[in-house]
């Protein structure tokens, strides 16, 4: 199961680094940012308290290959409990994202500098309850989707 999630990033990552055709004309900076310019950090938090107990910690870091390609990968863990039951799931997902359109203000002049991209994920979950007898139990997920990219700072973006 991890070999299979290893060999489907290394293919992702292969396939989207080759990718040299642009789909949109846009402006480009010319200037190559170093290694650290290029690295970003993220993820995902969550925390729910009270009858059900759900919390989320999903940390992530990533690197931009292109101006237009990004991979990020992180770890994932999950702790929910109900007065029923209780789950511990542990995992790891990585993804790829490519911005078919960086900012759609280049295209269209109005004044959005909104980013549309494609969005492929692979996600390996190990689920484990002991009130359900389940020692280990392994979930692979591949997402693929689209979504858009709605800067907030000059190093930051919110993603829908």
């Amino acid at each position: 199961m991890i070999k299979r999630f290893v060999t489907r990033l290394l293919l992702i990552v292969l396939l989207a680094s080759s990718t040299t055709v642009s789909l949109f004309s846009q402006e480009q900076e010319r200037d190559t940012p170093t290694f650290a310019q290029r690295l970003f950090f993220g993820g995902d938090f969550g925390l729910t308290v009270g009858t059900f107990t759900d919390i989320k910690l999903a940390p992530l870091v990533g690197i931009w290959i292109t101006p237009r390609l990004a991979v990020a990968a992180g770890p994932e863990y999950r702790y929910y409990k109900s007065p029923n039951y209780r789950y511990h799931i542990f995992g790891a997902q990585a993804y790829g994202e490519f911005y078919l359109v960086q900012n759609l203000n280049n295209l269209i002049p109005i004044g959005i500098n909104t980013g549309i991209y494609a969005h492929i994920e692979e996600e390996v979950l190990s689920i484990s309850s002991k009130e359900y007898n389940i020692d280990k139990e392994t979930i692979n997920t591949l997402l693929v989707g689209a979504g858009i990219s709605q800067p907030i700072g000059p190093r930051s973006a919110m993603h829908i």
